[in-house]
């Protein structure tokens, strides 16, 4: 899979997950060793699948991801992100780093 397609694939399943209440199969995109940070006026780095899975599983997102413009550099690829449920403004920019087709760092930055 490439970077791309991960990145379409993260979302989706995230998407899924708002939709069924299960991320199992995003979890499954990630490695081990992943990490999520999410750049908004008070930082949050999550570490590990496990950690990071705990922290989905106890606050749920509840809004799909929308994304457009979307930027490949190598095994990383950027995007602009927004909410459905926000009528698709545009709310920030995602930085997907792959390894080994899964999704290595994700980071979310809030405009």
């Amino acid at each position: 899979m490439n970077t791309r397609q991960l990145l379409m694939s993260f979302v989706a399943t995230h998407n899924n997950g708002v939709k069924t209440g299960h991320f199992d199969t995003m979890y499954q995109l990630l490695s081990d060793d992943a990490e999520i940070q999410l750049e908004t006026v008070h930082s949050t780095r999550l570490s590990g699948k496990d950690n990071i899975s705990q922290a989905i599983e106890s606050n749920r997102p509840t809004d799909q991801l929308v994304v457009t413009g979307l930027r490949e550099e190598g095994d990383a690829i950027s995007a602009l992100y927004g909410w459905l449920g926000r009528s698709v403004r545009i709310s920030g920019t995602l930085h997907l780093e792959s390894e080994s087709g899964r999704v290595k760092k994700l980071i979310a930055e809030v405009n």
